[in-house]
């Protein structure tokens, strides 16, 4: 909304208004600065807004042993970036191949 209202000389405040008038929902912190992930494994696919987003899922679901999201978008933030992955290796974790979606 800043960048819309700096494009067109008007405050954010206006924009948000406008928008609201319309109908249109505004990007939640997590959708707007996050990085949006693709989960898939046999038949399963899942798409989320944010690696938090998919590490609570995780969480939530009981696949990994810990109960700290933190700890689980950590550990998927290696499996994407291949620190200690094999780098010829698609990235996985516990079976589930996670890709990052591109805007």
């Amino acid at each position: 909304m800043n960048k819309t209202g700096k494009n067109f000389g008007i405050a954010c405040d206006t924009v948000s208004d406008i928008l609201k008038a319309a109908g249109v929902k505004p990007y939640t912190f997590r959708q707007s600065a996050g990085k949006r992930i693709k989960i898939s494994k046999d038949n399963f696919s899942k798409e989320f807004d944010s690696v938090q987003d998919c590490a609570e899922w995780f969480v939530e679901q009981g696949i990994p042993r810990t109960k700290n999201p933190e700890s689980v978008r950590t550990s998927l933030k290696q499996v994407r970036t291949k620190e200690g992955n094999n780098k010829d290796r698609p990235p996985y974790y516990y079976g589930y191949l996670i890709e990052d979606i591109e805007e």
